[in-house]
């Protein structure tokens, strides 16, 4: 995507969006084809990506509170089995591997934690889903030695983490921060359309700065997002 904050984005939509109360911006956004649907659409993306944090499912105002030396185990066996799925997998079965680390940034403490438990959650859907891709994998981490006993191992030292105060990070799910993204995406690509096409029907520039198409933001891969603009994120809770 364009390299502008979150809040800019939100904003240049916004704009976008109310421009249309202007009966001149609608008849000439008309002759390139955007109606009632093309609005309500730009609307719905819009909502869907602000308003993510009310999709997010109530929780009691409880967290790990892990002890030092069981903090040091967790992350070294962060370290050595992430690291072994993800060079296994990432190569031979790239659809589960995503499945599996979708989400999933590396940290510390709380983190690690969290980490463990999705991937473990997640291995263990993977081991109900029965599909060839999936027997296959687990065959390969099995081979590899994330064995069902290694497994079962760390599920035994998460159960021994003891529940204190709840950060607020630790509340948000892997998966709601990939939701969260591909609505952001899917908004910005929706604004990115109409505001070029904007811009070959509309001459006046008192319009173009109601519509605030005055600037172009060209698109750019997902390949090139860096790991900062994946962080950004979670900039709510500073």
């Amino acid at each position: 995507m364009a390299n502008l904050p979150r809040d800019e984005k939100f904003h240049k939509v916004l704009k976008f969006l109310i421009s249309f109360h202007n009966p001149k911006v609608v008849a000439l956004m008309g002759a390139r084809g955007f109606d009632h649907d093309s609005l309500s659409e730009g609307w719905n993306l819009l909502r869907q990506a602000a308003d993510w944090m009310f999709e997010i499912k109530q929780l009691d105002s409880t967290s790990f509170a892990v002890k030092s030396d069981t903090v040091a185990l967790l992350d070294r066996w962060e370290n050595t089995w992430f690291d072994v799925a993800d060079a296994a997998l990432a190569r031979l079965y790239p659809d589960v591997h995503r499945k599996l680390f979708s989400g999933i940034s590396r940290g510390s403490g709380f983190g690690v934690v969290k980490n463990i438990q999705t991937l473990v959650g997640r291995l263990e859907e993977l081991e109900a889903d029965q599909t060839q891709d999936a027997i296959n994998a687990l065959a390969i981490l099995e081979k590899r030695g994330l064995t069902q006993s290694e497994r079962d191992t760390i599920k035994h030292i998460l159960e021994d983490v003891t529940l204190e105060k709840m950060s607020e990070e630790f509340l948000i799910e892997p998966d709601e921060i990939e939701k969260r993204k591909k609505h952001e995406e899917e908004v910005w690509a929706w604004y990115l359309d109409w505001s070029k096409t904007a811009r070959t029907v509309v001459a006046n520039e008192k319009l173009r700065g109601l519509m605030g198409i005055n600037e172009v933001f060209e698109d750019s891969s997902k390949e090139n997002r860096t790991q900062d603009e994946n962080d950004d994120f979670l900039t709510f809770l500073d």
